[in-house]
């Protein structure tokens, strides 16, 4: 059973975006599979890997509409997603030099707690900068105007 569903508050209005933190959800919830089935080591690996290779795409993209809609937070929203980068890196590290049985519970809850606290808080204040500013949506993202709740 998965650890959340995607829903409407995880939504900036952007497909692309939102398409992105699909996946991220999905390899969550593949971690949380995992842990349950008792698979969570091997797991680990596997979600660690792609979240960094997905990461750096997605980060590259969102960090890109944010300067093109001139977001006044942009800084910010950055040193958010290079803070999780650097942690990502570090747990990936850890796994590779340690077994230890504890680590996938404290990665998951660590990947968890930043996914929301991020979805809803910091893109949560893009999508409502968005919003107030559709101009800036129409430039970024043509096909998404008008869909920014």
């Amino acid at each position: 059973m998965p650890f959340a569903e995607w829903g409407d508050e995880f939504s900036i209005g952007i497909e692309e975006l939102d398409a992105d933190h699909k996946k991220l959800f999905a390899l969550l919830n593949d971690l949380k599979n995992a842990m349950d089935t008792g698979d969570a080591h091997e797991a680990l690996g596997r979600v660690l890997s792609g979240l960094k290779l997905h990461m750096s795409f997605h980060f590259a993209h969102e960090e890109e509409l944010l300067r093109l809609s001139d977001y006044p937070d942009y800084e910010a929203h950055y040193r958010e997603h290079q803070a999780f980068a650097d942690a990502v890196e570090e747990l990936h590290r850890d796994f590779r030099i340690r077994a230890s049985d504890a680590l996938p519970r404290q990665a998951f809850e660590f990947l968890k707690n930043w996914l929301y606290q991020h979805s809803l808080e910091a893109d949560r204040a893009f999508a409502e900068y968005l919003k107030a500013n559709p101009a800036m949506l129409e430039r970024i993202s043509p096909a998404s105007a008008g869909a920014v709740r």
